[in-house]
């Protein structure tokens, strides 16, 4: 049986699914997230520090070596915000290639859309043709995705938008708790960037969610379907706690995410405001389950 790695290198995370294809259907076997944090100060200097690409370079040879073990027989890297994003982009991608031996591809904000909407409604094809629309939440940027959840699946309008945990973080939360005034910025800042991006794929009432955010959100909720008042009591909540306070409420699910999970669930709560959705349910699949549905050839 023919077996993929694919791998989702972001702005805070490296994910890593082994996948065989059955019957039409994904079928993961393996599944690791490491955190990395290749983003780090990129929107603020332009380019992936030298120990970022290092950290990367060990995330992804140690990828290589369980994709190895699980009889995975090729492999693929899709990377997102903080690779589009950096000056020193064919270094990045000279090292990280070298390091696991998998082609290193950067993709668009169209593609990254396109696949995470196809990943999603992977988990949603019961026949029904029914309009969906996804939001991924990542480090550096967030995708929202309208379509048809198929089979096949369809996307008739995407945008990528500069507006990410990372970014926001780094840009107005320098200190947590956050104060108002930088609370009240930082989402003056994610409003005006969605507000193109809801005007091409229109508003609905349930928003599907993938991606480290959405899932570290239904983790801290216990449950993987919120409404918008759980969601904006979320935000305030981790909005008024430092790291420490955050890490504290789950270490093994925020590690890694304690300074940045902050921003991203405000930045859910303003989509779903944006769209008029009233719930947010969420699903594990996202960026590397549509990599590997792409290596299949089934997209």
């Amino acid at each position: 049986m023919r077996r993929v790695a694919a791998v989702d290198v972001g702005t805070n995370t490296a994910l890593l699914v082994i996948a065989e294809f059955v019957q039409g259907a994904l079928v993961p076997i393996v599944e690791a997230d490491r955190f990395v944090r290749l983003g780090a100060g990129v929107d603020r200097h332009g380019v992936v520090s030298a120990e970022a690409i290092a950290r990367l370079e060990t995330v992804l040879a140690e990828f290589r070596a369980v994709a190895d073990q699980h009889g995975a027989t090729e492999g693929l890297v899709g990377a997102t915000s903080a690779s589009r994003d950096a000056a020193n982009r064919e270094e990045l991608i000279d090292r990280a290639q070298s390091a696991c031996g998998w082609p290193y591809r950067v993709l668009t904000g169209t593609e990254e859309a396109g696949l995470t909407f196809a990943a999603a409604a992977s988990e949603l094809q019961d026949g029904s043709r029914r309009r969906v629309t996804v939001l991924d939440v990542g480090g550096g940027s967030a995708e929202l995705v309208t379509g048809y959840a198929g089979p096949p699946s369809r996307v008739t309008a995407e945008r990528s938008v500069d507006v990410g945990s990372v970014r926001v973080t780094e840009r107005f939360f320098g200190r947590i708790p956050a104060g108002e005034d930088a609370i009240r910025a930082a989402e003056g800042f994610v409003d005006e960037a969605l507000r193109p991006a809801v005007r091409a794929v229109g508003r609905t009432r349930l928003l599907l969610g993938v991606g480290g955010t959405a899932t570290t959100l239904a983790g801290l909720a216990r449950s993987a379907d919120l409404t918008f008042d759980k969601v904006v009591a979320w935000r305030e909540r981790l909005l008024g706690m430092d790291a420490a306070s955050v890490l504290a409420l789950d270490s093994r699910l925020l590690s890694g995410r304690e300074d940045v999970i902050a921003a991203g669930v405000l930045i859910v709560a303003a989509a779903m405001q944006a769209v008029g959705a009233r719930r947010f349910r969420v699903t594990r699949r996202g960026l590397r389950h549509g990599l590997a549905l792409w290596a299949f050839g089934a997209l």
